[in-house]
Parts: C-alpha cells; sequence; structure tokens
C-alpha cells in the first residue's frame, strides 16, 4: 500500500473500524467521542471535504495515517502495516466530497483560518513580492498556488506552497512590524515530499519552500533529485520517515546556516545507513539560500 493510498482512506472509516462512538455532524464536520479517552462531550472532528481529522480537546490532527499513529499509538510504518491489513479491500462507506468548498481549521493557538479559495498564482500583488525575493517566477508559479484566507476577521491572501498532509504554508509581505500573519501555516503541520520520476531515492533536503525556489532559480533548473521541504526543523522524524519508507540511500543537505539548521544537520549526518552531502558551502556567509541569492 502506498502513502496516497493510505491518505485516501476515510478517516470515518479508520474510526468505524476501531469502533470509535459517532456523535453528530454539522454541515463541515463529523463528531466522534475521541477513540483515545472517555469524554462527556464529543470532541473529536473529521472535516467532510478534506478528510481529516482534528481532536479539539488535545489541538492536534492530521490525515488518515496520522490518525491511526494517534489512535494505535505506533510509527509511521506500523500504521502503513495496520492500514494495509485492515484495509486491503477497501471500498469506501461513502463517496469523497470534492473540496472547492470553504473550510476552516483551528490551529493550536486558537485562531481560525478559513480558506476561501486557492488557484494559479497570478495576483499581480503575489508577483511582485515572489519577485521581491528574487525567485524566478516560472518555478514558484510551477510549485506554488495563491490562497485567500481569513483570520481574525481579517481577509488576506498569499503564496501558498502545499504539504504531505494537505495543508498550506503560506507566505506574504509583511507591511509593519506588528504584522503577525505574513508567515503561517494553514491546516497540519508536514514536511512536502516532491518525488523525481527518475531519481527517486535520492533527496535533496530544504528547510523552507522559498529556499527550494531559490535553488531552483540559482540553477535554472528543477532540482534532479527528489526533494522534500521540512517546512520546520520540527518536522525532522517526518522527514526521516518519508525517507525510509522511499529506500533513500543518498541526501543532499540545502539547511540554514543558523543554530537550528545546524544542530538539524547534525541529527542527519548521524545517520548511518544513508550517505549525506552537506551543501551548505554553496551559500556560505548567508543564512540561507534565499539570502544568498539576494533576499534580505
Amino acid at each position: 500500500m502506498t502513502t496516497g493510498t493510505a491518505k485516501n482512506i476515510l478517516c470515518i472509516d479508520i474510526l468505524k473500524k476501531v469502533n470509535a462512538v459517532y456523535s453528530h455532524s454539522t454541515n463541515k464536520d463529523y463528531y466522534y467521542f475521541a477513540p483515545t479517552r472517555s469524554e462527556k462531550t464529543a470532541s473529536f472532528g473529521v472535516h467532510k471535504t478534506k478528510n481529516l481529522f482534528y481532536d479539539y480537546a488535545e489541538q492536534t490532527g492530521g490525515n488518515s495515517i496520522s490518525l491511526v499513529m494517534l489512535i494505535q499509538n505506533c510509527s509511521f510504518n506500523k500504521a502503513m502495516i495496520w492500514l494495509k491489513e485492515n484495509f486491503s479491500y477497501y471500498e469506501p462507506s461513502q463517496a469523497p466530497i470534492k473540496s472547492n468548498q470553504n473550510f476552516s481549521f483551528r490551529q493550536k493557538s486558537n485562531q481560525t483560518y478559513t480558506i476561501k479559495k486557492t488557484q494559479d498564482l497570478q495576483n499581480l500583488a503575489l508577483l511582485d513580492y515572489v519577485k521581491s525575493r528574487k525567485i524566478n517566477l516560472d518555478f514558484a508559479k510551477k510549485y506554488c498556488k495563491e490562497i485567500y484566507y481569513q483570520v481574525s476577521n481579517k481577509n488576506l491572501f498569499g503564496v501558498a506552497f502545499g504539504n504531505d498532509a494537505q495543508g498550506f504554508e503560506v507566505s506574504r509581505k509583511k507591511y509593519n512590524e506588528k504584522d503577525r500573519y505574513n508567515k503561517i501555516c494553514i491546516g497540519t503541520k508536514d514536511i512536502t515530499t516532491i518525488l523525481h520520476s527518475e531519481n527517486k531515492t535520492d533527496f535533496s533536503i530544504f528547510e523552507g519552500f522559498f529556499d527550494f525556489l531559490a535553488a531552483c532559480t540559482y540553477f535554472k533548473t528543477d532540482i534532479k533529485t527528489s526533494v522534500i521541504v521540512l517546512n520546520s526543523v520540527s518536522n525532522y522524524d517526518n522527514c526521516i520517515n518519508k525517507l525510509r519508507e522511499e529506500n533513500s540511500k543518498k541526501l543532499y543537505l540545502f539547511l540554514d546556516n543558523d543554530r537550528a539548521g545546524t544542530e538539524t544537520k547534525e541529527k542527519f549526518l548521524s545517520i548511518e545507513s544513508i550517505e549525506i552531502i552537506d551543501c551548505s558551502h554553496v551559500y556560505k556567509g548567508a543564512k540561507d539560500f534565499n539570502e544568498f541569492i539576494g533576499y534580505t
């Protein structure tokens, strides 16, 4: 069973398999009594259109694989084995609903982000923002979308980069020092995996998506290996699980030249089963690849 197949298994069918107790539904969500604890009020939601769960009490969520990892208290690999054993011959209990409607995510900060729409990158203000970061527009348009969303009664828009949990890393121009919403994640935080059609086992690792775009811009071509963008060094474990899933043998590290990047690089270098090549010398003297090509 592939990761893509596993993510298509409906969360409601997984909850049914483990005998979770259904409570009620709204226009957007199904609600269950949490399968991991006793509770009097149902606080475990599944979004109807995105097939993502959210535990409102614990403020955590994710896709169907993350759901199994939570319920079974197990690793990614064991969750995949469980899904294969329980859903080898799978027919959804209902057809998935297209996700062209508005939908909301409640973050740990208790802010609710409502996505209005996503579309191809074409907004002139966003294109100017991308150019101000010295990024070639062809690469930005290939890998990014523009997203329109609402937070704290503010209607905002930005450059969106999708992740493996169907969330979005969002970046936009910062208009003043008090602008808190210029860089956020909408949905579940996760890595972004881009598999190369001919080189699926060698990976280039980037810390942020603008660094990935900066590398494409600098080399004037798509990266010739598969790519994982961490989107946060806190996603290191998710990255390692993905590398094991793809049987990776070689990594090219393009991490930031700061404390967090250096500490994460040391964690990668401690892996004995994979050849590690540190590429930070390419942008020596700069904090990261985006700064190296001229963004300040």
